[in-house]
């Protein structure tokens, strides 16, 4: 192991910088999360797994160079990358106050065509797979586009609510690859609509793309009430 990385008492590798390496203002914490498809997460903190923290640039890409990439990840995986010391989570003292803006990058897993000879009767085929990696990559460089601008700071206007990101997750899932940005602050329309101008023009996605702001508070109480269903429908 390289002398100047450690590993710390919650098993995270953390690198103290070398002389001459460049700084970033704030360190970072990249989290990886995976439910293997038709399993049920009743712990979903055990199933969040520290991968590393970093601090500066170089140490950055010496991390991110060894991450899988976003389009090779399974279904229902994420990558979460959070400042130092805030959890990804709801219920963490930092983000209970908080929200997140949500861009959902459609990737469908089927196709409608017209049957032969017969211009009435549409039928669903599997989509190309072709059709499915081109659109897994394309989300993958957006991913890369804003986790740049997150932890190089760029991702709103310097000196412009710097403070309020805490994070930004990508998210996994079948027929669709999920986008988001978490802050600190969900009742200040300026904080919110500075982050989704910021959002929108890091990753130059189609107008047709649309984003969507949920509070945690309310994504808690929701889940609270599935999980109470949930557990109702098996009694």
């Amino acid at each position: 192991m390289d002398p100047n990385t450690v590993v710390n008492e919650n098993n995270e590798v953390v690198v103290t910088p070398r002389l001459g390496q460049r700084i970033l203002e704030s360190q970072w914490t990249i989290w990886f999360f995976y439910r293997a498809q038709g399993v049920r997460i009743s712990n979903y903190e055990a199933a969040t797994k520290r991968v590393c923290t970093f601090a500066t640039v170089e140490e950055f890409w010496s991390f991110y160079g060894h991450l899988k990439h976003v389009d090779k990840l399974p279904y229902t995986s994420e990558f979460q990358v959070f400042r130092r010391g805030i959890k990804p989570m709801w219920e963490d003292s930092h983000n209970v106050c908080g929200g997140k803006w949500v861009c959902r990058l459609r990737r469908p897993s089927k196709q409608f065509a017209k049957l032969d000879n017969d211009d009435d009767i549409v039928v669903p085929t599997r989509a190309p797979p072709m059709q499915i990696a081109s659109l897994r990559h394309q989300a993958a460089v957006y991913w890369e586009k804003l986790l740049l601008a997150l932890v190089g700071g760029t991702l709103l206007p310097e000196g412009q609510y710097q403070d309020e990101i805490v994070g930004a997750v990508i998210s996994v899932r079948k027929e669709e690859d999920i986008i988001s940005v978490w802050n600190r602050t969900s009742n200040d329309p300026q904080v919110t609509e500075a982050i989704r101008a910021g959002m929108q023009a890091v990753l130059g996605v189609p107008e047709s793309v649309t984003f969507e702001y949920k509070v945690h508070s309310d994504s808690l109480k929701e889940g609270v009430e599935k999980q109470a269903l949930y557990e109702t429908e098996e009694k």
